[in-house]
C-alpha cells in the first residue's frame, strides 16, 4: 500500500555521442579509435502531497519520502579508447587503453529537510507520542551540500592468445589500472585517500583439448583492483564545517 507523499517526483534526462574511427592496415593489423560523451542529469524532489520534514513512527509507514530527498544531479562523462589489434602466425597480439573523465555535480542532502522519529517512550506507545507531538528523535542538518566533484578513471593493458599447439591455446597479458584521488573544484573537501599508481594485474589462462571423448580442459588466474565507487566518496559533502548534523 502507498503512502501520499512517499515517493519523490524523479526528472531524468540523458544524452549521449560516439565517433568511432577503425582502420585495417593489411590482413594482420587493424587499429580502432573512438571517443564519446554521455550526460545524465536527475532531480529527485517531494511531491506536492508529502509533509515537509520525513516522519517514522514505530510500527507504520513513514510520512514522506526519504531523508536524502531532494537529490539534483548532473554528470558528464567524457570517455577516449583505442586498440590495436594484430595476428601474427599463430599469436593474436592486443594492446589498448581507455580514459574516462567524470564531471559530477550537485546536491544532496542528509536529513536537511529534517527528519522526526516517534516510538515507544515516555510511557506510551508510539501513534499516542505522535498523536501528541512528542518525538524521541528529532534530526536537522545545516549547510550548503552542493558540490562539483571531478575524477579519472584509467586502464591501459596488452596481452597475447597463443595457439601454441593445434590441442592448446595460451592466453597472457597486463592490466595497468591506477586509480585517481577525486577532487571538488572549490577544494570545500579533501578526499581521504591517495591516489594508487601501483595496480598492475597480470591475468593468465589455457584451454587444452583432449580426446573428443573427453572434451576440453580449461584453467585461469587473475589479479583485478576494485573501484571506489562516487556515490561513496562524494559522501564527504557531508562532512564539517560545510555541513552539520544536530541529532
Amino acid at each position: 500500500e502507498l503512502v501520499a507523499g512517499q515517493n519523490p517526483d524523479t526528472d531524468t534526462r540523458s544524452h549521449a555521442a560516439r565517433a568511432t574511427w577503425s582502420r585495417q592496415w593489411n590482413a594482420h593489423a587493424l587499429t580502432e579509435m573512438s571517443a564519446g560523451f554521455d550526460r545524465i542529469g536527475s532531480f529527485l524532489h517531494p511531491e506536492p502531497n508529502s509533509v515537509g520534514p520525513m516522519v517514522s513512527i514505530s510500527g507504520l509507514e513513514t510520512l514522506g519520502p526519504l531523508a536524502i530527498i531532494p537529490i539534483r544531479r548532473a554528470q558528464n562523462l567524457f570517455k577516449e579508447a583505442g586498440a590495436l589489434r594484430r595476428i601474427d602466425d599463430r599469436h593474436e597480439w592486443t594492446a589498448g587503453f581507455q580514459l574516462l573523465r567524470r564531471q559530477l555535480n550537485g546536491l544532496e542532502t542528509d536529513a536537511h529537510r529534517g527528519f522526526y522519529g516517534f516510538t515507544n517512550d515516555f510511557g506510551r506507545t508510539a501513534i499516542q507520542n505522535f498523536l501528541l507531538g512528542t518525538p524521541s528523535q528529532y534530526i536537522q542538518s545545516i549547510g550548503d551540500t552542493y558540490r562539483g566533484f571531478r575524477d579519472w578513471e584509467m586502464q591501459f593493458y596488452a596481452g597475447d592468445n597463443w595457439k601454441a599447439t593445434p590441442a592448446l591455446a595460451i592466453n597472457y597479458g597486463l592490466r595497468y589500472t591506477p586509480v585517481t584521488t577525486p577532487t571538488e573544484v572549490n577544494n570545500r573537501n579533501q578526499i581521504p585517500y591517495g591516489t594508487q599508481w601501483g595496480n598492475l594485474g597480470p591475468v593468465f589462462g589455457l584451454a587444452y583439448r583432449l580426446s573428443d571423448r573427453w572434451g576440453v580442459v580449461r584453467s585461469g588466474y587473475g589479479l583485478e583492483f576494485g573501484e571506489i565507487y562516487p556515490v561513496t566518496w562524494q559522501q564527504v559533502r557531508f562532512s564539517p564545517p560545510g555541513s552539520t548534523k544536530i541529532v
